[in-house]
């Protein structure tokens, strides 16, 4: 894919518990049925056409089957597992926010707990901080102005006419 996504999960407990791959794989599966997910890698979508069940014994019996041993070493570790999300649509672009708040819109069954993390959400948390803060952080330098200016002025015309200008000459 153009993109990845990397979402971390807490489980309620071993990340390799019955209940938890169950969760998993239906967590998933959603993931999957996105419109715009080429691939998404996890501990319970190494082979296709295995149920839960199957990687549950798998995963039980790390002497019987290495390569799964050696991809749970990878994946997971306690109750924390990785998965990865490939997109079709390149970082920044349109589609590729809309897959982002897709998979933070899909309820995470079983008590998981993801965590979306990679350059696209990156963006969005980025902006969404930047709006939240930015109307704050202008209403401290205002106030930081006038009351600077009132001090050495011992004037409320003169900040008040500063404080506009400067928001006049700003968004010129």
């Amino acid at each position: 894919g153009n993109s990845a996504l990397i979402i971390a999960v807490t489980t309620p407990g071993n990340a390799l518990a019955a209940n938890n791959l169950a969760s998993l794989a239906s967590y998933t599966q959603s993931l999957a049925a996105i419109p715009g997910v080429e691939h998404v890698t996890s501990l319970v979508t190494v082979k296709p056409g295995l149920i839960p069940a199957n990687y549950e014994q798998f995963y039980a019996q790390p002497a019987n089957y290495p390569q799964f041993a050696l991809l749970a070493a990878q994946l997971a570790n306690g109750n924390l597992t990785k998965i990865t999300v490939e997109l079709q649509p390149v970082d920044h672009s349109a589609a590729a926010i809309a897959i982002v708040n897709s998979v933070r819109a899909i309820p995470a069954p079983g008590g998981l707990h993801p965590l979306v993390d990679g350059i696209t959400p990156q963006q969005i948390d980025l902006l969404a901080t930047l709006s939240a803060a930015l109307p704050w952080a202008l209403l401290v330098i205002m106030l930081a102005i006038f009351v600077l200016l009132f001090l050495m002025t011992g004037s409320l015309v003169m900040p008040l006419k500063a404080i506009l200008l400067n928001i006049l000459s700003l968004s010129a």
